[in-house]
């Protein structure tokens, strides 16, 4: 599966049902390149065509939601993890929104740091973190979304208003110069929003593939982060575009 059929799955994670013309221009693909993403995804048991698009193959969808994702990229997240941990110090207070790359950044911190707190929406982090560690740990409460396994909404983005944090590592479903952070979940992106408020220093993280996408919903912007830490696949072009423009990439 490449890049953009990955970023095509977790469209259909949020979207459910989508026509071929959206996707062509979501991704700026031509349609027929598309109609052999889909037919692809299809062999994979992962979405169902249909005349003029496609949708999620409900069988899979609670089991594939998380832990699809979860596998995805899984060797570049964990480096990313391994770089993360560096802007970190013992006795801070972090932030990690519901991610499958800030679950791996969870796992490393349990083994390089004795004492922190953490500030969470994702279940699957606070589950890692509680039996892993004897970290701190402060959940928001309030409506679970079940296929992330995670609490979202405005009662939980007003929970976070109450706290600082040191460092909020934020994940993203795209980022590029023109649209900065851009995410799918509403649920999620209210969230993301209240915790970059609260932060001192904000990382945005994700892995090379969300690179010059554009999602859904804007979260943030480019000059709004100390830099994006990212795997050692990223486009030495990509990389330079950015940096130009005075982002910093690790």
């Amino acid at each position: 599966m490449n890049a953009r059929q990955e970023n095509i799955v977790k469209y259909f994670h949020t979207h459910r049902t989508v026509k071929n013309n959206t996707l062509a221009e979501e991704f700026n693909v031509s349609l027929e390149t598309i109609r052999r993403d889909l037919m692809y995804l299809e062999k994979q048991n992962i979405i169902i065509r249909m005349h003029g698009g496609a949708y999620l193959n409900r069988e899979f969808v609670h089991e594939t939601d998380y832990l699809y994702r979860a596998n995805l990229n899984s060797v570049k997240k964990k480096v990313i993890a391994e770089k993360a941990i560096h802007f970190v110090k013992e006795n801070e207070v972090i932030g990690l929104d519901v991610s499958t790359t800030n679950t791996q950044i969870a796992i490393e911190l349990t083994q390089h740091f004795k004492n922190l707190t953490i500030l969470t929406n994702s279940i699957v982090i606070a589950i890692e973190l509680a039996k892993r560690s004897s970290f701190q740990l402060i959940l928001p409460g309030g409506s679970v979304r079940n296929e992330e396994l995670c609490f979202v909404g405005e009662s939980s983005a007003e929970f976070f208003k109450q706290f600082h944090m040191d460092v909020f590592f934020m994940s993203f479903s795209g980022v590029s110069l023109e649209s900065g952070f851009t995410d799918y979940g509403f649920g999620e992106s209210q969230l993301k929003k209240a915790m970059f408020k609260q932060a001192n220093r904000i990382y945005g993280v994700g892995d090379s593939s969300k690179f010059s996408i554009h999602s859904l919903l804007n979260v943030a912007p480019l000059m709004g982060v100390e830099g994006i830490i990212t795997d050692d696949a990223l486009e030495e072009s990509t990389r330079h575009d950015f940096e130009v423009c005075g982002v910093n990439i690790f």
